[in-house]
């Protein structure tokens, strides 16, 4: 069976000025599937999610979302292609002065004329499949722990019912219980709503629920493939990475 692709990058190249970020980046990402990248510290992970959510406009090259090449578009066409994706932020990036099913309200009010009723009940629908306590509808911010704060935060990035959902650092911070739970969370939606998930992450536990995974090195994507595969990219950071305990039991636990 061939693979569906929904996201091409072909010859990506990302600059700030005359400083050059990636060059002849190439990356594949198919419907349905985990895709984890990762990457040293300045190696361009938050560059290319910015690129890859219509954030940046990448300095050469093409990158295709559903079938629709992203260069040149107006704004209204932009903007149609942003429907298509959830983006959840490192920072959570909730509104503090909105309870969590208003923050999730207003971003399923922009997105679909319905009444306030409707969209509270889609707001709850939302708040259990981020695997978050009904109640938490009526909580603040600053009522959350860590762990309900990022659910929080991928229930409002689910309101526009995506078919992309991008995910920024979505365990940091996070004690090993409260990860793992987010990870498994993740992998039920991917499951049952057949959504493609792109996530930026430096936590190895993370890799384990990825299908592939694509490291950037270089300036562009050295390795893409799946996590038992890792431990043969002849890369120094790559080496680095797995020589410490946390690389030792992402190693053994693949193996399991």
């Amino acid at each position: 069976m061939v693979k569906d692709l929904i996201i091409q990058v072909r010859n990506l190249q990302s600059a700030y000025g005359e400083r050059i970020i990636h060059e002849n980046l190439n990356l594949d990402i198919y419907r349905g599937e985990i895709l984890a990248i990762i990457g040293g510290s300045g190696s361009g992970k938050t560059t290319l999610l910015k690129e890859l959510i219509l954030l940046k406009e990448p300095k050469q090259g093409d990158y295709l979302i559903d079938g629709i090449n992203a260069k040149n578009l107006s704004f209204k066409q932009k903007q149609a292609i942003k429907n298509k994706i959830g983006v959840m932020f490192q920072s959570a990036a909730l509104f503090s002065s909105l309870s969590v099913g208003e923050n999730i309200v207003y971003v399923i009010k922009k997105r679909y004329n319905i009444d306030d009723e409707t969209a509270k009940n889609m707001a709850m629908l939302k708040i259990k499949l981020a695997d978050l306590d009904e109640n938490a509808y009526w909580l603040y911010p600053s009522e959350l722990s860590g762990g309900m704060k990022k659910k929080a935060a991928l229930a409002r990035a689910l309101a526009v019912d995506p078919k992309i959902l991008f995910l920024d650092e979505p365990v940091s911070g996070l004690d090993p219980i409260s990860a793992d739970e987010f990870d498994k969370t993740i992998k039920k939606l991917v499951d049952l709503l057949g959504i493609s998930v792109i996530m930026i992450t430096h936590d190895l536990s993370s890799l384990l629920i990825a299908n592939r995974v694509a490291i950037i090195a270089n300036k562009t994507i050295i390795f893409c493939d799946t996590p038992d595969k890792i431990h043969t990219v002849d890369n120094n950071w790559v080496r680095e990475l797995f020589m410490g305990e946390r690389g030792k039991r992402f190693l053994d636990g693949n193996k399991a």
